[in-house]
């Protein structure tokens, strides 16, 4: 699968990977402390894509889960493996909603069109207790077709975005407004 980042409005090629103590070359999503959720995305050991100057441009998911025992439950995670087709029906998208501090506002995403799934989740906030403000950054497995809207946060201070990808496998992305002009274009 492509592999995409969407931060700040900019859509980029790939995963930025940073290190991790523990696990080695990363994609971190979110952050560590109160009122946060720090989620770790590693490479996979036995088979790790290929990453370019920190940089992960094509890959596959594997979730592995963990069973339960000595009274934990059971736990999932992801890891990025090695491309293994060449044949894809999706990409994947690492979305960040931090934009610009603003009291009481949230950043979020919602999914418009196609089956999108939410592979990792971390979160990300503003105050001691992280209660003032907060941001979600996510993982996702797009299909071509499938189309999100990003609400930033920031409140009134930042434009609404969308995200798309189309059928021959490329992520876009536009203000709303931009968006809502294209559909129309489009259909005139």
């Amino acid at each position: 699968m492509k592999a995409y980042t969407w931060h700040r409005g900019r859509l980029s090629d790939g995963l930025k990977l940073r290190s991790h103590e523990r696990f080695g070359p990363s994609v971190l999503l979110g952050e560590r402390g109160r009122g946060r959720v720090e989620t770790i995305v590693s490479l996979d050991r036995k088979a790790p894509p290929v990453s370019e100057i920190q940089r992960v441009l094509e890959c596959d998911v594997k979730t592995i889960t963990l069973p339960a025992r000595d009274g934990r439950p059971e736990k999932s995670f992801v890891v990025l493996t090695a491309q293994r087709s060449e044949q894809q029906e999706a990409v994947l998208v690492h979305v960040c909603t931090e934009w610009v501090y603003t009291r009481a506002t949230s950043g979020r995403y919602t999914p418009i069109t196609g089956e999108v799934q939410e592979l990792a989740c971390g979160q990300g906030a503003h105050g001691i207790a992280g209660r003032i403000g907060s941001w979600v950054d996510v993982l996702l497995r797009m299909p071509f077709g499938s189309e999100i809207e990003i609400r930033p946060e920031g409140g009134y201070k930042v434009e609404t975005y969308r995200l798309w990808v189309d059928e021959e496998g490329c992520a876009h992305s536009a203000t709303l407004d931009d968006r809502q002009m294209m559909l129309a274009m489009e259909m005139a």
